[in-house]
């Protein structure tokens, strides 16, 4: 038999048939291809690229929405010409979410369609689809992760943080003096819209009124003048700031009853100390704008914070705070520092920062701590460790396949096919 004979010919010389490869449709071709999943990496190179240059002028958290959470990115590229800018080359790319779904479905379809199922091929197989379940789980994360800020008193507890980027318009129906109840959320994400000139009513069956909300600003400012011995605020737009938790957002709002007359107006600003309130239906209200606040599963107290300084220096070496714990009446206690967060039902509670800062040693001080909730928490350690078994696996039997084959080679005997 010829050389192109037996290439030709499925058949091998121990009589078991060659794998074929199995026959798909274009589509489905194009999906599982290498020629895709490079193209991807192409793309996703280009987004990191861009991405980290762009940390120059805006924060992660605005790098993260802008080239590898979005749909598109518009990446503009100023044209010099003798030390001046000409234009801006305005080049389109897909974003990350795309480019994300496109791997998931090219590693899982390659896979399916490439990957043969046989004990050989079990490292491989085991490497390969975790990094299906790493991309799953990035998706998760994203959706459902929670991240905020917690502000306890030496001595204080609360079981209440604040969202680091997101804020709500939140209208409160006053029962006492000092106390009120929630009785409408605005999310944030009804508001952004409304720039510029943009306006849009809300309304609800738990208020008496309706609220109308324009010039809304992710980074503003409140300006006064002086007018007829009194003040005129005016709401001004800003540049948003680098680090994303620094933005203040700003909004008018009016507040219509069921007749249709305005009761109240005025401006909702995310660093005002009052809220607005009004009278509706014989009851006393107050909205104002404030970042959007969760409860964790249990409480937490404040003991005692300790903070060590350099020698000879106020710059702080270490802090720590003791605390306790308390959920359905049991008490648990733990310390909180660097590197050492408290984790329960998940919600992992790190040491971030302390206040006030040139508080006498002593006196009585507050923690902040930095509150996660990411059902994906301990995921990509998990699945960097499959994936390294897995590896570990593929390398040991090509190992033990090149030491028989070298063994055979030496004494004569046949190798397996």
């Amino acid at each position: 038999m010829s050389e192109a004979a037996s290439i030709a010919d499925p058949a091998l010389q121990d009589g078991t048939q060659a794998p074929r490869r199995r026959k798909v449709g274009p589509v489905l071709a194009v999906l599982s291809s290498f020629q895709l999943a490079t193209v991807i990496f192409f793309f996703l190179l280009l987004l990191t690229l861009f991405g980290t240059l762009a940390q120059v002028e805006i924060g992660i958290q605005d790098v993260i929405e802008i080239y590898f959470t979005s749909w598109y990115v518009l990446q503009e590229i100023p044209i010099k010409f003798g030390g001046e800018e000409v234009f801006n080359l305005v080049i389109p790319l897909p974003g990350g979410a795309p480019l994300s779904i496109l791997l998931f479905f090219n590693i899982l379809i390659g896979g399916l369609l490439r990957l043969r199922a046989n004990w050989r091929k079990v490292g491989v197989i085991i490497s390969h689809f975790s990094v299906l379940v790493l991309l799953a789980g990035g998706f998760i994360a994203h959706q459902f992760s929670i991240l905020g800020s917690m502000v306890v008193d030496e001595g204080g507890r609360t079981n209440v943080f604040r969202d680091f980027h997101l804020w709500d318009i939140e209208v409160v129906r006053w029962t006492g003096k000092d106390a009120g109840e929630k009785a409408f959320i605005l999310p944030e994400e009804q508001v952004r819209p409304l720039k510029d000139d943009r306006s849009r009513t809300f309304f609800s069956q738990d208020i008496p009124f309706e609220i109308k909300v324009s010039n809304y600003n992710r980074n503003s400012r409140v300006v006064g003048t002086g007018m007829d011995n009194g003040r005129h605020l005016q709401l001004l737009g800003q540049r948003d700031a680098k680090e994303a938790e620094r933005n203040v957002p700003g909004a008018e709002v009016e507040v219509i009853n069921k007749d249709g007359i305005t009761i109240a107006e005025g401006i909702l600003w995310g660093a005002g100390e009052f809220p607005l309130t009004f009278e509706a239906g014989g009851e006393t209200y107050g909205i104002s704008y404030n970042r959007r606040t969760y409860t964790t599963t249990f409480t937490v107290v404040l003991d005692d914070f300790v903070k060590e300084n350099y020698p000879g220096v106020a710059r702080a070496k270490s802090y720590r705070s003791s605390v306790r714990k308390l959920k359905e009446g049991i008490e648990e206690p733990a310390v909180i520092k660097m590197n050492h967060p408290l984790r329960d039902d998940g919600y992992a509670i790190f040491q971030a920062d302390y206040g006030p800062k040139d508080v006498p040693v002593g006196e009585e001080t507050y923690s902040v701590f930095q509150v996660a909730k990411n059902p994906t928490d301990h995921l990509p350690l998990v699945v960097c460790v499959v994936i390294g078994i897995g590896l570990l696996i593929h390398y040991c039997i090509i190992l033990f396949r090149f030491l028989d084959r070298s063994s055979a080679k030496k004494t004569g005997a046949p190798t397996a096919a």
